[in-house]
This record gives C-alpha cells, structure tokens and sequence, in this order.
C-alpha cells in the first residue's frame, strides 16, 4: 500500500501507515488487506490462541466421548440382540420339552395305568412330573406359547390326579390346585397372542378338567357351568378341525 501508484490507495499520512503496523502486530485486520471473513477470522485466531486451543480441546474431547459412547452403544445393542437370540432358542427348547411331557401324559401313561399293579408307578410319574413343572413355574412375563404349553401340562395332570371318568390316582383335591393354575396361565395370555383355535383348544382342555376335578368333589353345580363352556367350545372346535374326532387329546 505505500508503494502504490495511485495517492488515492496509499496511506494518508504516516501514522495511517503507523496505525497499520501497530494493527498487524495485534493480530488485528490491517487496512491494506482486503477484509474478506477468512481473514478476520485467521487475525481472530492469531489475538485468542489459547481460548481458541482450549475450544479445539473441548470440541476434539467432546467428539471423542461421542465416538466412544456409540461404539459402547452399538456393542450393547449386539450384545442384547445376541442374548435376545439365546433367550428365545431356551424358549423354543423349553416349549419342545413340555410337548414332549404333554405327549406322554397323554399317549403313553394312560397305557401304562392298565397294566396291573400300575398305581404306584403312577403316582410316582406324576410325582416327579409335578416337581419338573414346579421347577419350570411361568410366569405373566414369559412366551405366550410357553405359557400355553404349560396350562395343557397341568390340565392334563389334573385329570390324571383326580378325574372319576377316566383312570387316575383318585385324589381330585390334588387335582384342583392344577386345573385352577391352568386356568390362570391362560388367563395370563395377551389377547391375539396366539392363534384362536389353538386357544380354544387350550381353553376345552382345561375347562374339561376343572369340570371333572369340581365334580368328583362333589361340586355339582359349578362343574355344569365348566362343562357347558366346553362343549360350546368342543362344537366349535369341531367345525374347524374337521381332519378327525380325536383332536382333544391329540
């Protein structure tokens, strides 16, 4: 600017000039520089290096926090994701077991009560069966299939311990108790949780045993009231399982 041609672009006087030089070591924009924004931002800087730094410091503290809480974040939710995986694939080998449970309650002891001398072994099976389902014992949180399996187990216990139209250990004060928690446990089901037939199914099983255990009990009335449930249901039931006759207990 002082070598300019041009009077009109050189400094006024010596102390413009005087006023420049004192301007540029501040730090502060000079007179003779264009003042574009990059550059009252680079004499910005150059006047508060340390505030500046410090800002740098936060910002580069702030972004490595954010860095570290994502990655902590994406780790849990894999972490979750796998043991959500591991929680349903119990669930499903849990549900297999008390299948397999209701199967042999249904197919395989009832063979075993018409050999002779078969009471004791029966009361020992149930025994021993009732202590694997109170080991196991669901609750409102748990799988709504897990949830269903287990009111059939103990509806069909119930008719084991003390049913009068079938064979069983005679004892239908045993047998309340378990029909009634079936029916809790089904109870406990959300609503459009599982498919409606396989609930009604559910439904007519445990329905029938607390019919059986009150009337064995000598509970005349109240056993109508669950047998009449059941044969509604048993007639619906009918119409959408078509297939066979033999669905209640299959």
């Amino acid at each position: 600017k002082c070598l300019e041609k041009d009077r009109t672009r050189r400094y006024e006087t010596a102390n413009g000039l005087s006023a420049d030089l004192k301007r540029h070591l501040d730090n502060e924009p000079v007179v003779a520089r264009p003042p574009s924004a990059a550059y009252r931002f680079q004499k910005l800087v150059r006047r508060n290096k340390l505030a500046f730094l410090a800002a740098c410091a936060v910002g580069v503290a702030l972004v490595a926090g954010l860095a570290v809480a994502l990655i902590a974040f994406a780790q849990e939710r894999a972490a979750n994701r796998e043991a959500e995986q591991q929680r349903r694939l119990a669930n499903e080998r849990l549900v297999a077991a008390l299948q397999r449970v209701e199967t042999f309650l249904t197919d395989d002891l009832p063979k075993v009560s018409q050999l002779a001398g078969s009471t004791a072994v029966m009361r020992d099976i149930l025994r021993k069966t009732l202590a694997y389902m109170s080991a196991l014992a669901p609750t409102a949180g748990d799988s709504p299939e897990f949830l269903l399996v287990s009111a059939k187990v103990r509806a069909r216990l119930a008719l084991l311990q003390g049913s009068p139209f079938e064979v069983s250990l005679g004892d239908p004060e045993a047998a309340l108790p378990l029909a009634s928690n079936a029916w809790v446990l089904l109870q406990s089901i959300p609503a459009g949780a599982l498919p409606g037939v396989r609930m009604r199914e559910a439904t007519y099983r445990v329905e029938e045993a607390l019919g059986s255990t009150l009337a064995a009990l000598g509970r005349g009335d109240e056993a109508t009231e669950h047998y009449e449930r059941m044969i509604a249901l048993g007639t619906e039931l009918d119409r959408e399982l078509p297939r066979t006759n033999d669905w209640r207990w299959s």
